[in-house]
This record gives structure tokens, sequence and C-alpha cells, in this order.
């Protein structure tokens, strides 16, 4: 779903297993404050996030046609 076609899919530690399958990466639950950990990451010069290079297609690919 989501986490597989979005850049850079995070799941939060307390998510589901499902979910943390499909995430690129595991964050901190909200008790640790994963997701302001990930956005001082991102945007305010935290460690460098790399995407981990998964193509999956847009996800409209099979409603728009796929015009590539």
């Amino acid at each position: 779903g989501m986490l597989r076609a979005a850049g850079l899919g995070c799941c939060m530690d307390n998510g589901s297993p499902d979910a943390k399958a499909a995430a690129d990466r595991i964050i901190g639950d909200v008790r640790e404050d994963g997701l302001a950990a990930l956005i001082d990451e991102l945007w305010f010069g935290g460690p460098e996030a790399k995407p981990s290079g998964k193509v999956f297609g847009s996800p409209w690919a099979a409603l728009e046609g796929d015009r590539r």
C-alpha cells in the first residue's frame, strides 16, 4: 500500500507487523518522539536519510494506462 509507494516509507516502532514489514525504516514510537526525530533528520540537518532505492511504479499506473 502507501508505505511501499512512498519514497521513504516509515513505520513507528509500535506499528503492526505488516506495516513494519512494508516500511523502509522503523522509527521510534510516539513516546520516543519518533516522528519529531525523523523530521529533525530529514529537514533540519540531522543524519542523512537515504531512500531504499525500491521502485514500485505509480500507484495510479493501472488507472492512467502507464504512459511511460
